[in-house]
């Protein structure tokens, strides 16, 4: 036995599942981390190593929970402790001896209730899940709190007030029953704050900033982010509070389908704003004149009056948002740096100005889910544009009059049929910046693939993903290509063969996956190997 040792770090050990009977008596053990691994127990009367400082987990058995008094005398544990199982605590006095409230060192805690699907869940159950949670209070010196799967009716006085005025950050993850969130707005340094899957929540209001009204709710948080809240309809907490959220930079606000209202509107400091799947809610985006980053998806009802005109990334999905506001946003914002717009339904869509100014920042543009058969903005108003992307636009039939922004470096196309099919009219050949090319499509009716002097000389990298139907590569369209390096094929179950020219780079790779044909043919010892020999680098299957 090692009586001497003082550090073991298990991190990554999967298949390790138990520690030692006698480990106990590492009495001189100072710090043991077991993340990510097997182990999900507890070595008996491991509260003897009252010299450890770092116990990263610590699991609860299924006999009686007894076990969590073995945390009582561990108080010079430090850094992050994360308790498990927590579901098998059946007396709350055993929590209380875990003594957590003398635990002065300890930065984060993790409380996890664990996943409860498939276990029969009884009335009582709730009642013990709060008393346990208020008997784990710990030290006031907390910076970090997360709370998993804990399905008591409420929280106990501890949370939120002026219990912890050292916490930074909070997160609550899952729970059914709970229907009120504790004061945490009385926090005076929370800069973090998360809270998913409550499906009990049906209101926040006012008991979310606290009863003082004199002081300011929220004044430090930073980042606020809600996620699938199913029930929750209403936001109430700021009446009265002009000032509350004052330093808030992030706004999450994700799955929450029947919140109708009320989005705090004074937000000065606010710079990200996500508002996703939130069907019903009917207000008007928050005003704040530093938001550089803009999420909408399928929030068909929100008001879009008065967008920022500083973003610098915006995404906007559903027919409604994109009707609604990509006009607004490409005239307003001059320094738009990244801009993704996806699931477009309609036929068409019509634009109130005639014509959009040329935009210089804008270096990233993404298209997804576009089943109009034209875009209604040419694309060579971005003057430098970088990378453009195209995704499951089945009926978009070709690019604007203007061809594509001649600075372009990346072009990926995806599930567009009818543009493919139109792309020797795209102008690729004169694209001198153009590096790489993505095209995944079953080719219908094309044998071979590029035509000759359909690519330009510039292109360094080229990829033919899942094109189902595509049987041969034409070697004509390659000569040119004396900058090619990689030439990446996947998923062509068809592709019969490869290029004989094109792949003369001394860095050149040629990278096969998921094309059997082309498997048979070209490995080491297949009748073509000596067609692709030359090739530096060669990764089949």
């Amino acid at each position: 036995m090692l009586h001497n040792l003082q550090t073991l770090i298990l991190i990554g050990c999967y298949h390790l599942t138990e520690l030692p009977v006698e480990f106990h008596k590492l009495v001189n053990l100072r710090h043991l981390d077991v993340r990510m691994s097997g182990i999900n127990k507890m070595p008996k009367h491991i509260g003897r190593l009252k010299n450890l400082k770092t116990l990263t987990c610590f699991y609860i058995s299924k006999h009686s929970g007894l076990d969590i008094k073995e945390l009582g005398n561990l108080n010079q544990l430090q850094g992050t402790l994360s308790i498990f199982k927590l579901e098998n605590v059946s007396d709350p006095a055993d929590a209380t001896v875990a003594n957590m409230n003398d635990k002065k060192n300890l930065e984060e805690l993790v409380l996890n209730w664990g996943d409860k699907y498939g276990r029969s869940y009884q009335n009582d159950d709730s009642i013990i899940e709060r008393h346990v949670l208020d008997a784990l209070q710990p030290n006031g010196n907390l910076r970090r709190l997360t709370v998993l799967h804990y399905d008591g009716t409420s929280f106990p006085s501890w949370f939120g007030g002026s219990h912890f005025p050292n916490l930074i950050s909070i997160s609550l993850t899952e729970s059914k029953f709970c229907f009120m969130l504790p004061p945490f707005g009385q926090l005076p340094f929370l800069k973090e704050l998360s809270i998913s899957c409550f499906y009990g929540i049906e209101i926040i209001g006012p008991e979310f900033c606290g009863d003082d009204s004199s002081s300011v709710p929220f004044r430090s948080l930073e980042i606020l982010k809600f996620e699938e809240m199913s029930a929750w309809k209403e936001w109430f907490s700021f009446d009265g509070h002009v000032e509350g959220l004052s330093s808030l930079k992030e706004l999450s606000i994700m799955r929450c389908p029947w919140l109708r209202k009320a989005l705090p509107q004074h937000l000065p400091s606010l710079e990200k704003l996500v508002i996703c799947e939130c069907q019903h809610l009917e207000d008007s985006v928050p005003k704040a004149a530093n938001i550089h980053e803009l999420e909408l998806r399928s929030c068909e009802n929100i008001l879009l009056k008065d967008l920022p005109s500083s973003l610098s990334k915006a995404t906007i999905l559903g027919t409604r948002v994109i009707e609604s506001c990509l006009e607004q946003i490409l005239l307003n914002n001059s320094f738009l740096e990244e801009l993704g717009i996806h699931d477009f339904q309609a036929p068409n869509l019509n634009w109130s100005s005639s014509n959009l100014h040329i935009q210089d920042s804008l270096g990233t543009v993404s298209i997804t889910s576009w089943y109009s058969s034209s875009l209604p903005f040419a694309l060579d108003m971005f003057a430098n544009l970088r990378s453009l992307h195209f995704y499951d636009c089945p009926q978009l039939e070709s690019f604007p009059e203007g061809g594509l922004p001649s600075n372009l470096r990346k072009l990926e196309i995806e599930g567009c049929p009818k543009l493919v099919a139109s792309r020797e009219e795209w102008g690729l050949f004169e694209l001198h910046s153009l590096k790489e090319l993505r095209v995944s499509d079953d080719f219908e009716n094309v044998e071979s693939f590029p035509e000759e002097g359909l690519l330009p000389s510039s292109l360094s990298d080229l990829y033919l993903i899942g094109c189902s139907k595509l049987t041969t590569t034409n070697s004509s369209g390659f000569l040119h290509l004396k900058s090619l390096k990689s030439f990446y094929i996947l998923t062509c179950p068809r592709l019969e063969c490869l290029p004989e020219e094109g792949l003369t780079n001394t860095r050149s790779v040629l990278f096969i996956l998921s094309c059997p044909l082309l498997e048979q043919r070209y490995q080491k010892d297949g009748e073509h190997w000596h067609k692709i020999h030359h090739i530096p680098s060669v990764m089949i299957n």
